[in-house]
């Protein structure tokens, strides 16, 4: 049995019982840690390299600056999904604020009954 000359007057049961108390300590700070950080997890995404400059002119065209702002604002519902019905009914909203009348508009084909003949008169 070998013995280290610096281990001789040790007391290996005390350093073993500080060594448990440091451990717990660790345990109990880390316990803590996480205890501030409840409720929040971190997301990451993996992009090429090369995306990069598309994935920030992207962020700048929604009004965002950072991945979680984007986070932020999909959460809070300011980014939604919209339906075909929506397009349509903001595609005829549009129109009819900026003055311009559709030939399509009405019931499905009777537009020709809209048509203006007066208008393809060629100064008669």
């Amino acid at each position: 049995m070998f013995i280290c000359s610096l281990c001789v007057g040790l007391d290996m049961s005390k350093i073993s019982g500080d060594i448990k108390q440091m451990e717990a300590n660790v345990r109990n700070s880390n316990s803590k840690m996480i205890e501030k950080q409840a409720g929040w997890r971190t997301i990451g995404v993996k992009v090429r390299v090369g995306e990069l400059p598309l994935l920030n002119r992207q962020l700048a065209r929604f009004n965002y600056n950072t991945l979680g702002d984007l986070v932020k604002g999909l959460i809070a519902g300011k980014i939604t999904q919209v339906t075909e019905d929506q397009q349509i009914e903001i595609m005829k909203t549009n129109l009819q604020t900026s003055g311009q009348l559709s030939g399509l508009s009405g019931k499905p084909y009777d537009f020709y009954k809209q048509i203006d003949v007066a208008d393809f008169l060629i100064g008669t």
